[in-house]
C-alpha cells in the first residue's frame, strides 16, 4: 500500500533510529514526514494522502530468538557471568505450554481492555507448595519499546502498599494473636522528622474495636499499624526477608 511504501522509503535514511519495533512513534512520523512530501510535490492525490496518513501500521513480531525473554533475563541475573562460561545447558522450572498460554491471554486481554487506556500487562504463575515459578510474563509484548515492553512488570521495584499487610498479620498470629483478636482501629499519631504521620483508613473512617478477620479481610490502614506496633517492626522484617524479600535493606529504625 501506499502507507507501507511510503513507511519503507523512510527507513533506510536511519535504520536503527526507525526501527519500528523500538521506535514505532518516530518511524511513523517519519513516514507520515515522506507522505507529505510526496503530496506536495505532486505525486500523490489528496485523498490518496489522507487514507495513507490514517492507515494503521500492521508491524508483525519478529521471530523470537529466545522464548519467555523475563524470565531467562531473571535466570541469567542469577548466574555470574564467570559461572555462565562454564553451563552448556540448564534446567528451570517454566512451564512452556503454560507460558504460551499467559502469553496470548495477556496480549489478548490488553487488546480488549485498549480503549480504556491499558496498554500493558503482567502476570507471574507460580506452585505454592515448592514455590517454583512456572509461568512470568513480564510484559504484553516484549518488543514493544513505546510501552516499554522490555521492563519486567514482575520484577521492578514498587511500593508494596496493602501487600506487605497479609505478612503482618501472619507474624501476628505466629506471635498468637488469633482471628478472633480484638484490635483498636482508632487515630494514632507516629512522630517524625518533620510532622506528625497520621495514617487514615480508605474509606476516611475509624472503626473502633474490630476483630483481626475484620481488620485484614477491609484492609485498614490504622489496624495494621497497630499490629505492627505490637509485632515489632524487626519481627515482620525479619520474617519478610527470610521470605526473600532482597530489596529491604534498611534497619528497622528506617
Amino acid at each position: 500500500s501506499l502507507a507501507e511504501a511510503a513507511f519503507l522509503a523512510g527507513l533506510p535514511r536511519a535504520p536503527s533510529l526507525y526501527n519500528p519495533y523500538r521506535h514505532q512513534f518516530r518511524a511513523q512520523k517519519r513516514q507520515r514526514e515522506i507522505l507529505r512530501r510526496m503530496l506536495n510535490k505532486g505525486m500523490i492525490k489528496q485523498e490518496e494522502y489522507r487514507r495513507a496518513f490514517k492507515e494503521p501500521l500492521n508491524l508483525i513480531s519478529p521471530e523470537i530468538s529466545f522464548r519467555a525473554p523475563h524470565f531467562c533475563d531473571l535466570v541469567l541475573s542469577k548466574i555470574s557471568p564467570k559461572e555462565r562460561q562454564n553451563i552448556s545447558s540448564l534446567r528451570t522450572t517454566l512451564d512452556f505450554e503454560l507460558q504460551k498460554d499467559v502469553e496470548v491471554l495477556l496480549r489478548n486481554s490488553v487488546k480488549s481492555l485498549k480503549k480504556w487506556e491499558v496498554s500493558n500487562a503482567a502476570a507471574v504463575i507460580m506452585d505454592n507448595k515448592s514455590g517454583e515459578i512456572l509461568c512470568l510474563v513480564g510484559s504484553a509484548n516484549f518488543f514493544d519499546s513505546y510501552h516499554s515492553g522490555q521492563v519486567s512488570a514482575v520484577t521492578s521495584l514498587r511500593q508494596p502498599g496493602s501487600a506487605l499487610k497479609p505478612f503482618t498479620y501472619g507474624v501476628a498470629l505466629e506471635q498468637g494473636m488469633t482471628p478472633a483478636t480484638l484490635i483498636l482501629d482508632t487515630e494514632i499519631r507516629i512522630r517524625g522528622k518533620g510532622a506528625d504521620y497520621v495514617p487514615r483508613n480508605y474509606d476516611g473512617k475509624f472503626h473502633g474495636f474490630i476483630r483481626l478477620r475484620e481488620a485484614l479481610a477491609c484492609s485498614y490502614n490504622v489496624s495494621a499499624i497497630r499490629v505492627l506496633e505490637n509485632i515489632g517492626v524487626e519481627s515482620l522484617l525479619h520474617r519478610l526477608k527470610k521470605l526473600g524479600f532482597e530489596t529491604l535493606d534498611k534497619g528497622a529504625d528506617y
